[in-house]
C-alpha cells in the first residue's frame, strides 16, 4: 500500500481578486441546492403512517422517551410505564449518586439494542416541545424524530459532495451527492426514526478526518476523529466495522513515522492516537453512559441481535429469510433493484469491483479507507447473517455511490480523448442513470400521498362491513389495524409452532369467521414456502388461496411507487407457493407496471 495519500485535482487559473463569475457561484451553491432538494423529498410523508406507529422499533423509541420524560418529571403516569418494568427507578432528575446507580436512575432505558443517544436527543427535544405546546403527543415525538432524520441525511448527501470532490474532483462530487439525494433507500430511512441516518453521517464524516490524520496529523485531526467515531458508537453499537479504516489510518501514519527520516516521530502519533481512543471513549461514555453502567445488559441485549441476525428464524419476524443464500445473490438483487433501483444499483455494484480492481493495481491509501469499510460490511453481512434486512447493508452505500459516480465520470473523461460520439454517448448513460433515479425517487415519494394500507383496509371494514361482524386478523408478530372495535376480532397464531392443536384452532376460527384481515404477506409469504416447519398451516394457506376454505378475495390495499401511469410493483405469490388471484380488487393497474420481483 502506498505511503502517501493522493488527491485529483485541477490546476486553476489564478484569482484576479475581482466578482466571481456567475458559473462559480452556481458550482458554489450547487451542492447546497442539491441537499436542499434532498431535504425537501424526506420531508414528503413523514405522516406516512397516520399516527398508527407501525414501525416496531420506532414505537419503541417513542414509547421510551414519554417513559423517560414522565419519569425525570415525575409527571402523572409515570408508574404507569416506567416501573411497571423497572420497579427501582426513581422519578425526577436524579441525583449523582442515583445516577451511577443502573438500577435505579430514570436515565437508564434498560434497552440497548440501538443507541441510548436516540432516546436521550428525542427527550431534549420532548422538553423543548412541552415548552411551547400544550400537550404533547407521540405523533408529534414522530413528526420531530423524522425530521431530524430528514435533516441528517440531507448533511449526509452533502458531505458526500465534499468528500467525492477532495478524493476525486467536483464533478464526481456533484454526481454523487446527486444521486444520493435520490437514493430511494435513504428516502426511505429517514421516514423512521432510527440509527441509520446518523451513522451515515458520522461515518463520511470520520472519513474526512481520517484523510485530515493522514495528511496533516494535527492534534485537532486526531481529536476530531476520536470524536466522531465515539459518537458513531453511541448511535450504533455494531458499527465495529468502522474500526477497520481506523486501524488502516493509523497503521500508515506509524508506518510513516518508523521510517528512517520520517517527518513525524513514532512517540507523539502513538501519543495522539492514545488521546483520540480517550477522546472516542468520552464521547461514548457521555452519550451512551449505561452501556459502561448497565455493561452486561448492553452486551447482552448486542449479542441477542446479532444471534437473531445470524440465524434465521429465531424469531417470528426473520421467518421470511430462511432458506435464503449466503452468496450475496440476494444483497445484490435487493439494493441494486429496490434499495437504488435501476441502473443506479448496477452502478454502485460495478463501481465497488471496479474500484477494488483498481485498488490491488495501483493502491491508494484514501480510497481503500473507503474500500475496507465497505468490503467488511458486504463480506461479514453476507456470509455470517442469514437475516438480510436492508438498513444492515444500507450505511455502505453511499459509499458505493460515490465509487460508482467516480466510474461515470472517469469514463466520460476516457471518451473525452477519443471522439464526441462516445463522448455524447456517455453523457446520454450518465443522463438515463441520473433520470431513471430521479424517476423512482418521484414515484415513491408519490406514494406517501395514500393512505397507509392498514388504514385504508380498516376504513373500507368501517364503511363495507357489518357491524358485529366477526373478523380474524393474520397479523402475527406483524402490525395491527386500528378502529376495529365494532367488529369481534381475533387474531390467527400463524407464528406458533405446528402442533394438532393450533390446527384445530385454526380451523375452527377460520369455519366461524366472517372475514379474514391481512396486514401484509410476510407470515402468508413465509410460512407458505415451508411446509417442512409449518405442514399444516401452509397447507391452511394452499387451501386459502386456492378458494377451497369458501373465502374470496373482497378487497386489497397497496402504495406502490407509481408516477406518470407507470408502477414499480412486486410478485409476493411466486416465491410463497401460492396461487396468484386473477384480479387484486381496489387496486387499479396502472398503464406500465415494472414487477420488480
Amino acid at each position: 500500500m502506498q505511503q502517501a495519500v493522493t488527491t485529483q485535482s485541477a490546476v486553476s487559473p489564478p484569482r484576479s481578486g475581482g466578482p466571481r463569475p456567475a458559473r462559480a457561484w452556481l458550482l458554489l451553491l450547487l451542492p447546497f441546492v442539491i441537499a436542499a432538494g434532498a431535504l425537501g423529498l424526506r420531508l414528503q410523508g413523514i405522516d406516512w403512517d397516520g399516527g398508527n406507529f407501525y414501525h416496531p422499533d420506532e414505537r419503541s423509541i417513542y414509547l421510551r422517551v414519554d417513559c423517560m420524560y414522565r419519569t425525570l418529571t415525575d409527571a402523572p403516569g409515570w408508574e404507569a410505564c416506567a416501573n411497571r418494568d423497572f420497579p427501582l427507578d426513581q422519578p425526577g432528575f436524579p441525583s449523582i449518586t442515583t445516577f451511577f446507580d443502573k438500577d435505579a436512575s430514570p436515565l437508564n432505558p434498560h434497552w440497548f439494542p440501538l443507541g441510548t443517544i436516540v432516546i436521550y436527543l428525542l427527550v431534549g427535544v420532548r422538553f423543548l416541545l412541552e415548552a411551547v405546546m400544550d400537550q404533547v403527543r407521540l405523533q408529534d415525538l414522530a413528526s420531530a424524530g423524522r425530521t431530524i432524520a430528514a435533516f441528517v441525511d440531507a448533511g449526509s448527501v452533502l458531505l458526500l459532495y465534499f468528500l467525492g470532490k477532495r478524493l476525486f474532483s467536483r464533478p464526481v462530487g456533484l454526481l454523487a451527492s446527486g444521486l444520493l439525494a435520490l437514493a430511494v433507500i435513504n428516502i426511505q430511512l429517514t421516514h423512521f426514526y432510527r440509527p441509520e441516518s446518523f451513522v451515515v453521517l458520522l461515518a463520511l464524516g470520520a472519513f474526512w478526518w481520517m484523510l485530515n490524520v493522514l495528511e496533516r496529523g494535527r492534534l485537532r485531526d486526531h481529536l476530531g476523529l476520536g470524536l466522531l467515531i465515539g459518537t458513531t458508537f453511541a448511535f450504533r453499537g455494531s458499527s465495529v466495522p468502522m474500526l477497520v479504516p481506523l486501524a488502516i489510518t493509523y497503521g500508515v501514519v506509524a508506518w510513516r513515522a518508523w521510517q528512517p527520516g520520517g517527518r513525524v516521530a513514532l512517540l507523539p502519533v502513538v501519543r495522539r492516537a492514545a488521546l483520540a481512543a480517550g477522546v472516542a471513549l468520552a464521547a461514548f461514555a457521555v452519550l451512551q453512559p449505561y452501556a459502561l453502567l448497565d455493561f452486561y445488559k448492553y452486551v447482552g441485549d448486542l449479542a441477542w441481535e446479532t444471534s437473531i441476525a445470524r440465524v434465521a428464524g429465531q424469531v417470528p419476524y426473520t421467518v421470511q429469510y430462511v432458506g435464503t443464500t449466503r452468496t450475496g445473490l440476494y444483497e445484490l438483487q435487493q439494493t441494486a433493484v429496490w434499495a437504488l433501483g435501476l441502473p443506479l444499483g448496477v452502478v454502485a455494484w460495478a463501481g465497488l469491483g471496479l474500484s477494488v480492481l483498481r485498488g490491488v493495481r495501483r493502491p491508494r491509501t484514501a480510497e481503500w479507507l473507503l474500500l475496507s469499510w465497505v468490503l467488511v460490511l458486504v463480506l461479514v453481512i453476507v456470509p455470517f447473517f442469514e437475516v438480510k434486512f436492508l438498513r444492515y447493508i444500507a450505511p455502505a452505500l453511499p459509499v458505493m455511490v460515490l465509487l460508482g459516480s467516480r466510474w461515470l465520470i472517469e469514463a466520460h473523461s476516457w471518451a473525452r480523448a477519443r471522439s464526441s460520439v462516445l463522448t455524447r454517448a456517455v453523457l446520454a448513460g450518465i443522463a438515463v442513470v441520473v433520470l431513471a433515479t430521479g424517476f423512482y425517487a418521484l414515484a415513491f415519494v408519490n406514494s406517501y400521498r395514500l393512505d397507509h394500507p392498514g388504514v385504508q383496509a380498516s376504513a373500507w371494514m368501517n364503511a363495507n362491513a357489518q357491524a358485529g361482524s366477526v373478523v380474524l386478523t393474520d397479523n402475527h408478530w406483524d402490525e395491527g389495524f386500528g378502529g376495529l372495535g365494532g367488529f369481534s376480532v381475533s387474531q390467527l397464531p400463524m407464528y406458533e409452532g405446528d402442533t394438532l392443536a393450533k390446527a384445530q384452532r385454526v380451523a375452527s376460527d377460520v369455519a366461524g369467521a366472517d372475514y379474514i384481515m391481512a396486514y401484509s404477506n410476510r407470515p402468508w409469504g413465509s410460512i407458505a414456502r415451508l411446509p417442512e416447519r409449518y405442514p399444516y398451516s401452509a397447507a391452511y394457506y394452499r387451501a386459502l388461496f386456492s378458494g377451497e376454505l369458501g373465502y374470496e378475495l373482497v378487497q386489497a390495499f397497496a402504495r406502490y411507487p407509481t408516477l406518470l401511469g407507470v408502477s414499480f410493483v412486486h410478485d409476493p405469490f411466486t416465491r410463497a407457493g401460492l396461487p396468484e388471484p386473477a384480479v387484486l380488487p381496489g387496486i387499479e393497474p396502472s398503464a406500465l407496471a415494472l414487477d420488480l420481483g
